[in-house]
Formats: C-alpha cells, sequence, structure tokens
C-alpha cells in the first residue's frame, strides 16, 4: 500500500522532536480497535481490516486539509 504524502504529521507533537507516531498512524490505531471488537477471528477480514483501517485515516486527513482551506 502506497502511503500518501500526507500522514497528518506527528500525534503527538513535541518541539525539536519529528520521531514517532504519525497522526495517519494515530487515526488507524483507532480504527483498529473498532475492528478487534467486532472481528469475527478469521483470518481473510483480519487483512481487509487492516487495509481498511488506513483507507479511513487517509479519508479523514484529507477532509481535514479541505477544511483548512
Amino acid at each position: 500500500m502506497k502511503t500518501p504524502s500526507n500522514d497528518g504529521g506527528a500525534a503527538f507533537p513535541v518541539m525539536y522532536v519529528s520521531e514517532g507516531m504519525t497522526l495517519r498512524d494515530y487515526f488507524a490505531a483507532q480504527a483498529m480497535t473498532g475492528f478487534i471488537v467486532v472481528s469475527t477471528g478469521r483470518d481473510i477480514l483480519a487483512k481487509l481490516d487492516a487495509r481498511m483501517c488506513y483507507q479511513m485515516p487517509d479519508a479523514m486527513l484529507t477532509v481535514r486539509e479541505e477544511a483548512r482551506k
């Protein structure tokens, strides 16, 4: 999966530190929590869920960027 150019920046920014979790990764982790709650335990669904967990923050970051314009 290609990582989008807009990862949202640091999820928990600290002055002069650019390492760590991106906002995109944070959103994906939150989405994964929801998928775990409703997971059926099948491997194929787990793979689809993981992809969906990154599609959701990609959409959220796009809307966030549009709202800033």
